[in-house]
């Protein structure tokens, strides 16, 4: 074996993404040249294999992350490493033992699904020769895992979800239904958050191979996402994830990408869904609701930005930033600052728009944005200005003439009433203030599932 490609192995651990994705490549190029023969493997190549794998269980920096890109692009590079070595090398170095620590045992299992993630993303588990004892090895794997540890039950369900994206479903039905049964009958009295994401994915890429008597039979509906399922969605949905888990549940995400064609669907979906429900609950549940509007802002269209940016949102957004002792101030601040490379994007792709054909819906879309930054600036709320005041500075150059109008009327308007506009704006910090002291109150004493997250 040449000791030449040591090094690669210590900088695949780099926290710097790029680094790492520069010594996977210096790794593959290096074996490439050792590679010889078309059959037999060289020592460098079965050595990388069984070193990618060991380093899989490491919790050194991002060796993880590293060593998981390293071994997909090895099975996309070396036909010659197959599945079966790869599986055999596992069960060899990443099995959990019962005198195993808790931490030890953890980063064990949490290389095993680390393992299938580059099997999966190699592309080997949706070629047309594909062994069916691999796809079964690689889903029983992953919901082996999920069942063993809480913490590994969304990363799991997500790779498994990645997995049946991929497949085209005459493979899928074939393939990979049968391993999944279980999960995706189960119905709405006991379906998790997790068997969710699978039946989302499921919905969106095979509901016609499947037809419409498999959704209707398993979920009361042939229409997995009609707005007579929103209860169900949303009682799951709500079960799923706390603060200190510091992140949504993905299947927030991909049920709120999967409404965003149908305009009037998604609004009713988020009326119902954040506006009545996150927003109205307990702090990790708004704290979802801003995390859930951050991702969800750069996809919409501008006739949606008042549906997600809605006043219940800025309500609460406004209330968080009004004090750096709130609970949610960070999280309010982190989502304004997103505001703005959000809406410069908006106005961006509205000038191309423009640009390209006069007669496009890049004007009434730079309108629609400028509706809603004007709608903004009247918030009581120093950072939501200042958000507003970026905006307009850097897209003041793509403004169309129509748009300008949009701001003069708006400005004439306030000038018209000054007495009205301030008499408004002080009942509104009167209003803001009262509420304000109550939430205070409220973070002071809260119910149990908030004096839970302050701990």
């Amino acid at each position: 074996m040449s000791t030449d490609i040591l090094p690669f192995f210590w900088e695949l651990a780099s926290l710097d993404e790029a680094e790492r994705h520069a010594a996977t490549e210096k790794l593959m190029s290096a074996l490439s040249e050792g590679q010889d023969s078309k059959s037999d493997l060289s020592s460098d190549v079965q050595y990388s294999v069984k070193r990618l794998i060991k380093g899989l269980a490491s919790d050194r920096q991002a060796a993880r992350q590293g060593f998981t890109e390293a071994l997909c692009a090895l099975l996309r590079n070396f036909s010659q490493v197959s599945v079966d070595m790869v599986i055999k090398s596992t069960k060899e170095h990443l099995q959990t033992s019962s005198n195993m620590k808790g931490r030890e045992e953890s980063n064990v299992l949490f290389g095993q699904v680390m393992c299938v993630v580059a099997i999966i993303r190699s592309g080997r588990l949706t070629c047309k020769k594909v062994d069916q004892a691999h796809v079964e090895y690689a889903a029983q794997q992953l919901l082996s895992c999920s069942g063993r540890k809480s913490y590994l039950r969304e990363v799991s369900s997500t790779v498994l979800a990645d997995l049946v994206s991929q497949m085209p479903s005459k493979m899928f039905v074939k393939r990979l239904l049968p391993v999944l049964e279980t999960e995706l009958q189960c119905g709405w009295e006991i379906c998790t958050a997790d068997q969710l994401l699978l039946v989302l994915k499921v919905y969106q890429h095979h509901a016609v191979a499947l037809g419409n008597t498999f959704f209707e039979t398993h979920w009361g509906n042939a229409d997995f996402l009609s707005s007579q399922n929103f209860s169900h969605l949303l009682d799951v949905l709500l079960k799923a994830g706390n603060i200190h888990s510091a992140k949504i549940h993905s299947a927030w995400i991909v049920i709120s990408n999967m409404l965003l064609p149908d305009s009037k669907k998604f609004s009713l979906f988020w009326k119902t869904a954040v506006d009545s429900a996150l927003l109205t609950s307990t702090t990790d549940r708004r704290f979802f609701a801003f995390q859930l509007a951050e991702a969800i802002l750069p996809r919409v269209s501008v006739s949606l930005l008042p549906v997600v940016l809605s006043a219940p949102l800025l309500k609460c957004v406004v209330k968080s930033l009004a004090s750096e002792k709130k609970l949610l101030h960070a999280a309010a601040k982190h989502l304004c600052e997103s505001l703005v490379e959000i809406f410069q994007q908006f106005a961006e792709e509205s000038h191309s728009a423009c640009a390209e054909d006069a007669g496009s819906s890049g004007e009434s879309q730079l309108e629609g944005l400028v509706d809603v930054l004007l709608d903004l600036l009247w918030h009581p709320s120093r950072l939501l200005r200042s958000v507003v005041e970026q905006v307009f500075r850097g897209i003041v150059k793509h403004l169309t003439p129509a748009a300008l109008d949009v701001i003069i009327a708006a400005v004439a308007g306030e000038d018209n009433d000054p007495d009205e506009s301030e008499a408004s704006e002080d009942m509104s910090n009167d209003q803001d203030m009262s509420d304000e002291d109550s939430e205070d109150d409220e973070d002071m004493s809260g119910d149990d599932e908030d004096g839970e997250d302050d701990d």
